[in-house]
């Protein structure tokens, strides 16, 4: 009968000290999977009118749409790793006002990006938190440029080709 209290005792003082420990899982503990996707856009517009020797304005329209997903592993707490990838399409539109002649510069890129990527959270609780990454990848593209002087379209092969880059 000693025997039996005694292990009773053991059983309860082992469950009680194991509910005393027991952790709360968040969005950053260990084994959870994170998904992250980045959509953006971004247009921009300026006018110049100080370049030498012209007798009007460079209008300069940038247009940049991007998409890049990523996925990532809770390695430990708050440390992730994973891999990202991403499509950029940009326009760039230079017109050159010379009075009476208009000269425009239109340009397209397209590249693609494919990384690895650390991110380290840094949690204030357990909605907000800072973040630091870290990442590395490899982008590859390709570009095309069309000039137009006085209404004439003027290519040739030296205005597209391919791009490439670490990052």
């Amino acid at each position: 009968m000693k025997k039996v209290i005694i292990l009773s005792l053991m059983v309860v003082s082992a469950l009680s000290v194991d509910a005393q420990r027991k952790r709360t899982r968040t969005a950053t503990s260990q084994g959870n999977v994170a998904t992250h996707l980045e959509i953006g856009a971004n247009s921009s517009k300026w006018t110049r009118d100080d370049k030498p020797g012209y007798n009007g304005d460079i209008e300069i329209n940038h247009n940049i749409i991007a998409f890049k997903p990523k996925v990532g592993y809770m390695v430990i707490d708050n440390l992730e790793l994973g891999v990202d990838f991403g499509i950029t399409n940009e326009k760039y539109e230079n017109i050159d006002e010379k009075n009476p002649i208009l000269s425009k510069i239109n340009t397209k890129e397209t590249s693609i990006n494919f990384g690895i990527y650390a991110k380290k959270y840094l949690p204030l609780n357990n909605w907000f938190s800072f973040t630091a990454d870290a990442n590395i990848g490899l982008r590859n593209g390709n570009f095309s440029e069309e000039i137009t002087d006085a209404g004439i379209v003027i290519t040739n092969d030296d205005n597209s080709g391919n791009t490439s880059g670490v990052g």
